[in-house]
């Protein structure tokens, strides 16, 4: 997955401080709120991933524009 810390002071993150991890299963990670990030997407074929929100993640991921589907609130800024 790829990472980048919190960026109060702007609106996208600090390409310099994108970091990718690659995860081998055997173990899960909590990212804290803010933190920038591209869903975990798997390397191997058949792999499963579970994928634990918090409830304002889930209530913000309904799309709040009816054209353009995207998705905006405070915890989220995701387009569909």
């Amino acid at each position: 997955g790829f990472f980048a810390p919190s960026n109060e002071s702007a609106e996208e993150p600090d390409l310099d401080a994108v970091r990718c991890f690659a995860f081998d299963g055997s173990a899960g990670f909590v990212m804290h709120k803010g933190v920038w990030h591209e869903q975990p997407f798997p390397l191997v074929p058949g792999t499963k991933a579970v994928c634990i929100l918090r409830n304002e993640t889930v209530r913000e991921l309904k799309p709040t524009d009816e054209r353009t589907q995207e998705c905006h609130g405070q915890d989220i800024d995701k387009l569909n």
